[in-house]
C-alpha cells in the first residue's frame, strides 16, 4: 500500500539516503503517536535504500525484551561480528562482556558504544549502510543508550541511522540532539485517498472528512476502518460508526476481533503476547500444550490477519499484542508466563525464565525474589545496569522481610542512577522503609540521595554526605574516606552557600575519622582539604603538597569520580602549573585510553584551562569544543555544563554584551538555582578580569570585594585582580591588604607563577618605585606557559611609564603588549593596550596578513594534534570516540587546509598555523 501525504517526510529520508550514498553520515528520528505510519515510512525508505544498493539492517524493539539488557544490540550486530576479532583490546572485551562473548568483568558502556560504531564503520566500509530502528522506544535501555551514543558519533562513515519512536515514556529524552521528523495527522483529502486505496472504493470526500476528524487523522485507525465500512457507509449513503476507533479505541477494536476467536485460539494468543523477545513458535506451542492446546489454535488468527505464523509468531502490529495481553485477566496473564516458564530452559535463557516466573506470582515469594537478584548480580558485572534495576525492582515487590525489601530497593535505585535514570532512582528511593534497613543499606541510601543533588544542589547533597561518611566510619572506613573526601570537594563547590558552619564540623570529624599516621591518598586528600578549608592558605600547602603527590600516582581508585576536580583545585590554589600540566595530561592520556567520555570531558576543561592561560586561546576553544560534543554525544546538553565551565576564557574572547550576559546567568544560577558558592566566586572573577580590561575598576574592585572578604578558594588568581581594581579605584588600603595575602601565598607557594603575579601586583601599588618589580615580574613570568599574564604585565608596565612621562620606554612594553593580546585574540584587552599606546602619541595599526590559512574546526585541530605524534588513525579514532573513516576523513581536510601532504609535516605546519 503506497504512502499518502508523507511527501515531505519521505523526502527528509531520501536526502539522508543521498548523504550516505556520498559517504557521510547521519541520523534521524521518526516520532509520532502509535498508529501514524512510522513503520510503513520505514519501510518505504529501507526499499529505497535496497533499490539503490544501500546495505540495509533492519531492528524493531519488543516490548517483552525490555529488560533485558544489550539484547537488542546483540541481535543488531549479528551480521557485522566478522570484525569483531579486529577491535582494539578494550572494545573488544567489553562488547563481548556485554553481548556474552566473554567474561571479562563489568564493561565501560561507553567502550560498547565505541566498539557498536568501529563494528557498523568498517565492516564494507566502501559500501553505504542503514541501519532502521522501529519501535525503539521498546528496546531495552542499554541497547537503546549504546546506539543513540553511535548515532552521535558518525560523521564521515557511509552510515544512516533511523529510529522510530513514539513521543512518550522513558526513553523519550534519550533522543535529544538527534534531529527529528514528526508524523502529523493526515489531512481529510489524505484520509479520502487512503480509504480509497485500502478498499478501492469510490470514498465521497466528507466522508473521508468525518473519518479524519473521527480518528484524528491516524492512518492506521483509517486502514483498520476501512476493513469494516461498507460501500454504502464509504460512498456517503449509509452513516458511520460512532465513536470512530483511535487511541485506546483502536486497541479495544483489536481486542474486539480477539474476543471473536475460540477461546483456545485466544488463549495461544495470549502465550504469544506473553513471551519476551520474540515469540518463538516452538515456545509457544509447546506452553500450549501443557494446557491441553494444540498448535492449530493459531491458524484462526493468523487468517483474520491478526498474527503471523512462521518459526515466531509475529503480531500484526505493537497494538495487537497489546490489547491481547492487557484484555487479558490478570489470573490468565499468571498462567501464561507460568506456562513459559516451564518449557523455557533456565541454563540457556536465565532472564527470560526468571522474568516469566516473577510474574506468574502475585504476593511475596521468597525463591523468586532470590532468583531475581542473583540475575541481577549478573546484569551488573555486565554492565546491564537498567536490566538490573528492572530485576531488583521486582525482587523488592516479592521481598516480605523488611531489611530485605530496603535493601533491594535501593540497589534498583543504585543502578536506575549509574544507567542514567535520576527520576526512577529517586521515586525508588522515597520507597525504602529507611527505618527497617540495616546501617549500611541505610548509609549507602543517604550517598544516593547525595549523588542525586550533587549537580543540582550541592549545598544540599553536601548536609547528606556528611551524615553519610560518619555513619560509615565503623561500617565500611575505606567507604567512609572516600565520602568524606567527596564531601569535603562539595564543600569546596558549596563554599559560603553552604548551611552555617557545616563546613567546619564536616572538616573537623574527615580529619578527626584519619588514624595516626594513615597514609593513602584519600587520607592525603582529606587533610588537605579540611586543612584548607579550616585554616589560613599557608597552614596548609605542606598537606596540599602531599596530596598533590599522591594524585600522581599510578591507578587511582575508579570509584570515586571526583580526581580533576580535586587535583586541579589543589594545583590551582598552589599556582603549580607544571603538576597542573602532569596531572590533566596523564589524566586524559588515561581516560582516552580506556575509552571513558563521561570523566574525560572534565579533565579535557582542565586541559582547555592550560592552553587559555597560555594565550593559545584556539587550542583551548579546541578542547572545550571536545568536551562539549562529548557531553552531547552521552546524552546531557544540562545548561550547567554549556555556561560554567569556561566562562573566565570567554570574557576575554566574547564582546562586552555578550559576556555580561554570560555573567548573569551563571551568577543566577550559583546563587538561586544550584546554590554553588564556588561558581559565586568564579563568576564574580570572570566579571573582574572583564572590567580591569575596560578600565571601569570601581565596577570591578565591587564585583570581587565579597570574595576577598571570604578568602575562600579560588584565591590567588583572584587577588591579583583586587590589588589592579583596588589602587587604580583609590583603595590603597584594600590594595594593600589583598597584596600582604598575595604575598604570603606566594611565599608559602613557593612557585615560580605566584612570584611573578606577587611581583607584578608590587608593581601597581610601588609607584616610583615599580619599575624593578614590573622587570622581575617579567624575568619570571616569560619562560613560563602563561602568555596571558606577562601580556597584562607588560601592559601594565607601559601603563606606568607613560605616566611617568617615559613615553618611548612606554610604546615599547605597550606596543609588546597590544600584539600579544592581538595574537592571542583578547579584544578587551588589546583595546585597552591602543588607548594606552596613542595617547603615548604612536599610531596604533591594525595587524594584517596578506594570507591567512583557512582555519581548523575544533575537531579537526584535535585530530591534527594527535596525528602529529605516533598514533593511527585508528588509535586516534578510539582516544576521540570516532571512527577510523571519520579521522581519515577529516585528515584529509587538515592537509589541505595546512598544505600538506604527509603526517611528518603536521607538527610544522600546525606550529606555523
Amino acid at each position: 500500500m503506497r504512502l499518502c501525504s508523507r511527501e515531505a517526510e519521505l523526502a527528509r529520508m531520501t536526502d539522508l539516503l543521498e548523504v550516505v550514498c556520498s559517504g557521510r553520515s547521519g541520523a534521524l528520528l521518526v516520532r509520532s503517536d502509535a498508529g501514524m505510519g512510522k513503520t510503513a515510512l520505514l519501510a518505504e525508505v529501507t526499499a529505497q535504500a535496497r533499490a539503490a544498493g544501500v546495505r540495509t539492517r533492519e531492528l524493531r524493539g519488543v516490548a517483552g525484551e525490555a529488560d533485558f539488557g544489550f539484547a537488542a544490540l546483540q541481535r543488531l550486530l549479528i551480521p557485522f561480528m566478522d570484525g569483531y576479532g579486529e577491535l582494539p583490546g578494550p572494545q573488544r572485551q567489553a562488547l563481548g562482556a556485554a553481548i556474552g562473548l566473554t567474561d571479562a568483568g563489568t564493561p565501560d558502556r561507553f567502550l560498547i558504544g565505541l566498539a557498536t560504531l568501529t563494528l557498523l564503520a568498517e565492516t564494507e566500509p566502501d559500501r553505504p549502510k542503514l541501519i532502521v530502528i522501529d519501535d525503539a522506544h521498546w528496546l531495552d535501555r542499554e541497547s537503546l543508550d549504546t546506539l543513540v551514543f553511535v548515532a552521535r558519533r558518525i560523521q564521515a562513515d557511509s552510515l544512516a541511522i533511523v529510529f522510530a519512536a513514539r513521543p512518550e515514556g522513558a526513553a523519550a529524552s534519550s533522543f535529544d540532539g538527534i534531529p527529528c521528523v514528526e508524523l502529523g495527522p493526515l489531512s481529510a483529502e489524505a484520509t479520502t485517498e487512503l480509504l480509497a486505496v485500502a478498499t478501492g472504493a469510490v470514498v465521497d470526500p466528507e466522508v473521508g472528512r468525518r473519518v479524519a476528524v473521527g480518528t484524528q487523522g491516524c492512518p492506521l485507525a483509517v486502514v483498520e476502518l476501512a476493513r469494516d465500512l461498507s460501500p454504502g457507509q464509504l460512498a456517503g449513503a449509509i452513516p458511520l460508526p460512532d465513536p470512530l476507533p483511535i487511541g485506546a479505541r483502536l486497541e479495544e477494536l483489536y481486542l474486539e476481533r480477539v474476543r471473536a476467536l475460540p477461546a483456545p485460539t485466544q488463549q495461544m494468543l495470549l502465550i504469544a503476547a506473553a513471551a519476551t523477545g520474540a515469540a518463538h513458535l516452538a515456545t509457544v506451542v509447546g506452553a500450549g500444550a501443557i494446557a491441553g492446546l494444540g498448535g492449530d489454535a493459531l491458524d484462526l488468527a493468523q487468517d483474520d490477519g491478526l498474527v503471523d505464523v512462521t518459526a515466531t509468531v509475529t503480531f500484526r502490529h505493537p497494538l495487537v499484542r497489546s490489547a491481547v495481553y492487557r484484555g487479558a485477566a490478570p489470573a490468565g496473564r499468571r498462567r501464561a508466563h507460568a506456562l513459559l516458564a516451564q518449557v523455557t530452559d533456565p541454563d540457556a535463557e536465565p532472564d527470560a525464565w526468571v522474568w516469566h516466573r516473577a510474574r506468574a506470582v502475585t504476593g511475596p515469594d521468597a525463591d523468586v525474589a532470590a532468583a531475581l537478584e542473583a540475575r541481577g548480580l549478573e546484569a551488573e558485572r555486565r554492565g546491564r545496569y537498567a536490566a538490573r534495576a528492572a530485576l531488583m525492582s521486582r525482587a523488592a515487590e516479592l521481598t516480605s522481610d523488611p531489611r530485605d525489601h530496603a535493601r533491594r530497593t535501593q540497589a534498583a535505585a543504585d543502578a536506575f542512577l549509574v544507567a542514567g535514570a535520576p527520576g526512577e532512582a529517586g521515586a525508588l528511593l522515597e520507597q525504602v522503609r529507611v527505618a527497617d534497613a540495616e546501617p549500611l543499606v541505610r548509609a549507602h541510601g543517604r550517598r544516593l540521595h547525595a549523588a542525586l543533588t550533587y549537580i543540582s544542589r550541592p549545598a544540599d547533597a553536601l548536609v547528606t554526605l556528611v551524615e553519610t561518611a560518619r555513619s560509615l566510619e565503623a561500617l565500611d572506613p575505606e567507604l567512609s574516606r572516600m565520602t568524606y573526601a567527596e564531601a569535603l570537594f562539595m564543600a569546596t563547590t558549596a563554599s559560603h552557600l553552604a548551611p552555617p558552619g557545616l563546613v567546619d564540623r564536616l572538616a573537623t570529624a574527615a580529619l578527626a575519622s584519619l588514624d595516626p599516621g594513615e597514609s593513602s591518598v584519600f587520607a592525603d586528600v582529606i587533610r588537605a582539604l579540611s586543612e584548607r578549608l579550616l585554616g589560613g592558605f599557608s597552614a596548609a600547602v605542606p598537606a596540599m603538597r602531599t596530596a598533590l603527590a599522591s594524585l600522581m600516582r599510578p591507578n587511582l581508585p575508579s570509584a570515586f569520580t571526583l580526581w580533576i576536580g580535586v587535583g586541579g583545585m589543589l594545583a590551582v590554589e598552589l599556582l603549580d602549573l607544571e603538576t597542573y600540566r602532569r596531572f590533566t595530561s596523564r589524566l586524559v592520556d588515561e581516560q582516552r585510553a580506556r575509552g571513558a567520555p563521561d570523566p574525560l570531558r572534565f579533565t579535557l576543561t582542565g586541559q582547555a584551562q592550560y592552553e587559555f592561560w597560555d594565550g593559545r586561546f584556539d587550542g583551548a576553544a579546541a578542547l572545550f569544543a571536545e568536551a562539549s560534543e562529548i557531553s552531547r554525544s552521552i546524552g546531557d546538553s544540562s545548561i550547567v555544563w554549556s555556561l560554567v565551565l569556561n566562562h573566565e576564557f570567554r570574557v576575554w574572547r566574547d564582546d562586552e554584551a555578550t559576556s555580561r550576559a554570560h555573567f548573569e546567568t551563571v551568577h543566577s544560577l550559583a546563587l538561586s538555582e544550584v546554590r554553588a558558592g564556588y561558581w559565586d566566586d568564579s563568576s564574580r572573577h570572570a566579571l573582574a578580569i572583564l572590567e580591569n580590561s575596560l578600565g571601569h575598576y570601581e565596577a570591578a574592585l565591587a564585583a570581587v570585594r565579597p570574595v576577598f572578604e571570604r578568602d575562600l578558594i579560588p584565591g590567588g588568581r583572584i587577588l591579583v585582580e583586587i590589588v589592579e581594581a583596588a589602587h587604580r579605584s583609590g583603595s590603597d588600603d584594600l590594595a594593600a591588604a589583598a597584596l600582604a595575602r598575595l604575598g604570603a601565598r606566594s611565599q608559602a607557594c613557593g612557585t615560580a607563577w605566584a612570584a611573578g603575579l606577587h611581583a607584578r601586583s608590587r608593581g601597581i601599588v610601588a609607584g616610583d618605585d615599580a619599575e624593578r618589580h614590573f622587570q622581575h615580574a617579567l624575568s619570571v613570568l616569560a619562560p613560563l606557559p602563561v602568555r596571558t599574564d606577562v601580556a597584562r604585565t607588560h601592559l601594565l608596565y607601559g601603563e606606568w611609564l607613560r605616566r611617568q612621562s617615559r613615553r618611548k620606554d612606554a610604546r615599547v612594553q605597550l606596543a609588546t603588549a597590544h600584539d600579544l593580546f592581538t595574537a592571542m585574540g583578547a579584544p578587551h584587552f588589546a583595546a585597552r593596550a591602543a588607548r594606552e599606546l596613542a595617547a603615548t602619541g604612536a599610531t596604533v595599526r591594525r595587524r594584517t596578513s596578506a594570507a591567512v590559512s583557512e582555519p581548523l574546526t575544533p575537531q579537526e585541530a584535535a585530530i591534527a594534534r594527535l596525528a602529529a605524534g605516533p598514533a593511527t588513525n585508528r588509535e586516534i579514532a578510539a582516544s576521540l570516540f570516532l571512527s577510523a573513516s571519520t579521522v581519515d576523513y577529516h585528515l584529509r581536510k587538515v592537509y589541505r587546509k595546512l598544505g600538506v601532504d604527509s603526517r611528518r609535516k603536521l607538527a610544522t605546519a600546525l606550529d606555523d598555523h
